[in-house]
């Protein structure tokens, strides 16, 4: 019976798995895919650097996205190029599946925590996910101004830079939340599993400063939760140490990547005349008008369902364990919240304030928010079962406003011009450069639309390097060593791009 039972609730998880994969595939592939458009983009699906911190590099620990993005470029050359018969498309392919796949396992490995934590049963538990799925959608839709998605990126560079690194630190959060007694990896049973994790782990720290805090936060709060126990408990040093050694080596390897970023030509090329406070006073401001502008249903209703989750834990008087387990995930999800926010406040004021006003930034503390405020939600309908039954109803209302606006959204390139016409745009740039090799050129002019800034960005004038080095590296071009690049008034007519 129980055979039956764990089966059945499988097959409910994988279903509501596909199908969150299928949306995203379908809103990542077709509604608003990743292109390769700007300079940035054209440098990056090509980048070369050991997968190792380098000392006085531009950006050091920057290892996770500067090897992953051009490996999804040459897998989609080799793998998807000779099926989809288009360079820039099979690109967004891989991006757009990547991305997808991160996106569901986040949601899964949630679904997952809240199973094992909530104890609600598996069509709730997918219930309350689908929520939280809609909730990341939603939460700054406008009817106003191009609406955003808490997995919104401004390029296909950013997507990998920003939001996978952030994704994959919240990933192994979730991850060690689930598994919360492997303080350890001293032990050498499942070695091929903590070698993976290892990996990971890694991978997650030398990212870049603004995602791998997530990590690092949670690592310290766990540690504070450790020392706690230690103290109340006289517990001895060496078991203190075998059950926080994890998150210590956490906190050393950010500590780590922290001093080699620090040494970068990146960290040194920035400077400003503003004092620091100056600066975070601007952030500060920043933030609260990006907050001011969160979508009025999923900010009230967040709030509210966080202060009913509170005042029933205050009632209950923690006399249950649900009542521990809710009040020790909750608060310490948004002791975490507090401290990423104020970490990012202050890095964007170090490094740009309008960091602070980006979706693949703000995700690193809003889903620590998000995670409380489900939590809350969970722990409501486990004292009040009834609360269950309107579920099914506000999803759907959400979740179709998603679908009915799904064509508000932002799109994610430079000049928000529609996937289309940005598609098309650097297609052709492909094409000419193809002709003039295939024409044994070695040197040519790529005429590009002209765009209002001094160095015609995102088509800048000094991007032609970039190209060469990208399409030798992909066997694109054989003879091709210099491109110049010219802007023009009449692109699109001439192009035929519509």
């Amino acid at each position: 019976m129980k055979t039956e039972k764990r089966a059945g609730e499988r097959l409910v998880y994988g279903g509501f798995l596909l199908g969150v994969l299928a949306f995203l595939l379908v809103f990542f592939l077709h509604y608003r895919p990743l292109i390769v458009d700007n300079m940035d983009d054209w440098t990056y699906i090509s980048f070369s650097r050991a997968a190792v911190p380098i000392w006085k590099y531009w950006n050091p620990s920057r290892v996770l996205p500067e090897i992953l993005m051009p490996a999804c470029a040459q897998a989609a050359v080799w793998f998807v190029m000779p099926f989809a018969g288009d360079y820039v498309w099979s690109i967004s392919i891989v991006a757009g599946v990547f991305l997808s796949l991160m996106i569901t396992l986040y949601i899964g490995l949630f679904a997952r925590l809240l199973a094992d934590r909530m104890q609600l049963g598996a069509p709730v538990t997918v219930l309350v996910s689908a929520l939280f799925l809609v909730f990341h959608f939603r939460s700054w839709m406008s009817p106003w101004i191009a609406s955003q998605h808490m997995f919104y990126t401004g390029c296909i560079t950013t997507c990998f830079f920003y939001l996978i690194p952030a994704l994959l630190n919240i990933q192994l959060v979730l991850l060690m939340e689930i598994k919360k007694d492997q303080g350890s990896m001293a032990d050498g049973e499942h070695v091929i599993q903590k070698g993976l994790l290892i990996i990971l782990l890694y991978l997650a720290v030398f990212s870049n400063l603004f995602s791998s805090c997530i990590l690092a936060v949670y690592a310290g709060y766990r540690l504070l939760c450790c020392m706690a126990e230690a103290i109340r408990s006289r517990m001895p040093l060496k078991h203190f140490l075998k059950k926080s050694g994890l998150f210590l080596g956490i906190l050393a390897a950010w500590a780590v990547s922290v001093i080699f970023e620090l040494s970068g030509g990146r960290a040194r090329n920035l400077s400003s005349e503003e004092p620091l406070m100056d600066r975070i006073k601007r952030v500060i401001h920043l933030l609260l008008d990006v907050i001011e502008r969160m979508e009025d249903t999923v900010f009230y209703l967040s709030a509210a369902i966080l202060v009913a989750g509170l005042v029933l834990m205050l009632i209950s008087r923690w006399k249950k364990p649900e009542d521990r387990t809710y009040a020790l995930a909750v608060l310490g999800h948004l002791f975490c919240a507090g401290v990423t926010l104020l970490y990012l406040i202050v890095l964007s004021a170090s490094t740009a304030c309008e960091y602070i006003t980006r979706m693949d930034v703000l995700i690193c503390a809003v889903f620590h928010v998000l995670i409380a405020v489900f939590y809350s939600l969970s722990y409501i309908i486990g004292k009040w079962r009834n609360a269950v039954l309107a579920m099914p109803l506000v999803t759907f209302i959400m979740a179709f406003d998603v679908l009915l606006g799904i064509d508000t959204f932002a799109q994610s390139n430079v000049l928000g011009t529609s996937a289309d016409v940005c598609l098309k745009t650097n297609r052709s740039f492909v094409q000419q450069i193809l002709e003039a090799d295939q024409a044994g050129l070695t040197e040519m002019t790529l005429r590009v639309p002209r765009c209002d800034t001094e160095d015609n960005w995102p088509y800048a004038f000094h991007m032609g390097g970039r190209m060469v080095t990208a399409l030798k590296s992909h066997d694109m071009i054989d003879h091709i060593e210099v491109i110049h690049v010219e802007a023009i008034d009449d692109y699109d007519t001439e192009f035929g791009i519509d």
